[in-house]
């Protein structure tokens, strides 16, 4: 399934507040690795190794000094000078391929090493994406405040703390399946696995924890959405995308990227576990290129009877329930201490 994000989409996003935005696994741009893409400079300074860090070198992008760092499995090429995030960036992109890989079911590594790019700021960002996607970074230009993953490979630049890891940690899922999948996962599966991987807490020490339920931003919007009666049936949301949410002003991006969170936790762990084996198994088959073969179409209800036994209304009910069940009073005081909302101890209520 392909996507096309034209200006305006990315001016609504802009003005939504929206900061991740990926290009759909199915209309990836192709992008080839090099073991030095711009060269190194010898003016850079050099960023002590950790435990993490397998390597670090001077690199450059044009007139900006940075350094390439190599972990595990990635390679980050940095021209950030803002160390709070460089320094701490290695072990959190680390930290998130194990939570990418063992959360939800046991996943295999990516095809050789992920390559991460950390600009220092948004011209350079635009410039270096530029350079490597040509006409295909046309679609990200107006993009402010975000960063994006291509072909296996992530782009983003420093927009503070906070903000840049909740992006690596969202498009970071995208990036990995990118490269490990040989299938691309339905939209609405690939959006909502980005989503539940955002959630952590940080330590007194810099460090993160992930934990799926602690992510405040999606939670508040699912429950202001069910307080006002502005959730989508699971027929919409399973139908459409995050370019048509961005073109549609009848649909609030911030809405389907709540609902699809939501829609993950349900299959995770509603109706007391029933459909965890299933979207295991289900994930299993994208890293093998078998969902078409398994349910003969990519269609949600295709996919909801073959692997989850459900029909679309069938699991809207239910998951129309877990949502109702969640954002209960209680429900944000558990996601606050990043625990689920399901297993929260009766009388404890919502700050």
């Amino acid at each position: 399934m392909s996507q096309t994000w034209r200006p305006s989409h990315l001016a609504r996003a802009a003005r939504a507040g929206a900061l991740l935005l990926c290009v759909a696994p199915g209309a990836c741009v192709s992008v080839k690795s090099s073991a030095n893409p711009h060269g190194a400079d010898a003016r850079a300074p050099a960023q002590r190794p950790t435990s993490t860090l397998r390597s670090a070198r001077p690199w450059s992008f044009g007139d900006a000094i940075g350094q390439a760092l190599q972990t595990q499995h990635y390679r980050i090429f940095t021209t950030a000078r803002n160390t709070s995030i460089t320094a701490l960036m290695p072990a959190f992109l680390e930290q998130a391929l194990t939570q990418y890989r063992t959360t939800l079911v046991a996943l295999p590594a990516p095809r050789g090493l992920l390559d991460v790019y950390l600009l220092d700021n948004r011209p350079q960002w635009r410039r270096l994406a530029q350079w490597r996607l040509g006409r295909g970074a046309e679609a990200f230009a107006q993009l402010q405040r975000g960063g994006f993953a291509s072909g296996g490979v992530a782009y983003y630049f420093d927009i503070g703390p906070r903000d840049t890891f909740a992006i690596a940690a969202h498009e970071g899922w995208h990036q990995y399946a990118q490269r490990t999948f040989r299938e691309p996962l339905p939209i609405w599966l690939e959006e909502g696995v980005a989503t539940f991987m955002e959630g952590k807490r940080r330590g007194p020490r810099g460090d993160f924890a992930f934990l799926p339920w602690a992510n405040l931003e999606r939670f508040d919007r699912l429950r202001d959405d069910a307080t006002a009666g502005r959730l989508l049936s699971l027929s919409t949301l399973l139908s459409i995308s995050p370019a048509k949410t961005f073109a549609d002003p009848s649909i609030d991006p911030l809405t389907y990227y709540a609902q699809v969170w939501a829609l993950i936790h349900f299959l995770h762990e509603g109706d007391r576990g029933a459909h965890r084996a299933s979207l295991g198994a289900l994930l299993l088959d994208a890293t093998k290129g078998q969902i078409r073969a398994h349910a003969g179409s990519r269609k949600p209800q295709a996919i909801l009877r073959t692997y989850f036994n459900m029909t679309i209304e069938e699991a809207d009910a239910r998951y129309q329930s877990f949502v109702r069940r969640i954002v209960q009073p209680g429900g944000r005081a558990a996601v606050v201490s990043g625990t689920s909302p399901i297993a929260r101890p009766a009388g404890v209520q919502t700050p």
